[in-house]
């Protein structure tokens, strides 16, 4: 569902709207008399949501804990929020159940933390998308990194800024924080990245 790759920026972000709009996110869809033969992808996405009410379990950035629940529920999901490794077993569990994992905050204590829920997740083929907060900033982190995606672990997504894909590409970019330091030149070798990742 990508918009900056598509010759018209403005006509893909304008289908969006008009399918947040239509379907959601902000409630329950209550409309019964939508034609099925004119829903988008995103329709189709949201309405599942509200439909399976999946479990999202979140081992998040402290910033953005609250947020990422409220968006969770908002858009019809359960979220929970958890590192207590013996509830893994369990989460894995739940049907439609799904994992992220943001890696903004991690702590020498928290990295067996997350191995523990990856390789739960994995052994149930429970969807993950991991979040590489900073990856570029520091050694520290860029070695977390690429621990994580070296070590045979499975990612059904992995998102970021143009920095950090280019970090987990194995790209060298100077990053301040969570910032990629721009280059004029960095569009052209982020797709390249993207799709080698």
């Amino acid at each position: 569902y990508c918009i900056m790759a598509v010759s018209d920026a403005q006509v893909a972000s304008t289908k969006k709207l008009n399918s947040i709009s239509k379907v959601g996110p902000w409630g329950k869809n209550t409309t019964t008399n939508i034609n099925t033969n004119e829903l988008t992808p995103m329709d189709v996405s949201i309405s599942n949501i509200q439909k399976y009410n999946p479990l999202v379990h979140h081992i998040t950035n402290e910033v953005v804990t609250n947020f990422s629940a409220n968006v969770t529920i908002a858009i019809g999901g359960s979220p929970i929020m958890s590192q207590l490794t013996e509830d893994f077993k369990d989460l894995k569990k739940i049907s439609h159940a799904s994992f992220v994992l943001n890696t903004g905050t991690f702590t020498e204590s928290s990295i067996p933390i997350h191995a523990a829920a990856i390789k739960e997740y994995n052994s149930a083929s429970v969807p993950i998308v991991y979040d590489p907060v900073g990856c570029g900033a520091t050694v520290a982190r860029r070695k977390y990194m690429e621990t994580l995606t070296n070590s045979g672990h499975y990612f059904s997504v992995i998102k970021g800024n143009s920095g950090e894909i280019l970090t987990a590409a194995g790209v060298e970019i100077d990053m301040k924080g969570c910032d990629a330091i721009e280059k004029e030149d960095t569009a052209a070798i982020l797709i390249k990245a993207a799709k080698e990742l």
